[in-house]
This record gives structure tokens, C-alpha cells and sequence, in this order.
């Protein structure tokens, strides 16, 4: 087994990080479409 090492906690923070903001975005867009 692979050592765990920051780079790739970096990375899988920046790939949930995305995914944070597509959902953010989706809820922003539909709460606009709704008022």
C-alpha cells in the first residue's frame, strides 16, 4: 500500500472542491429560475 501524502489529500480536496461548486452553481441557477 501506497504511502498517503499531502499532495494527495491537495488533490482530492481540489477534486471535492469542484464538485462543491458545480452543485453551488446548479442550486444558484435553479433558485434563480424559480423567482
Amino acid at each position: 500500500m501506497k504511502q498517503f501524502d499531502r499532495n494527495d489529500a491537495m488533490e482530492i480536496l481540489q477534486e471535492h472542491n469542484s464538485e462543491i461548486n458545480h452543485i453551488r452553481h446548479a442550486l444558484a441557477v435553479e433558485a434563480a429560475m424559480r423567482f
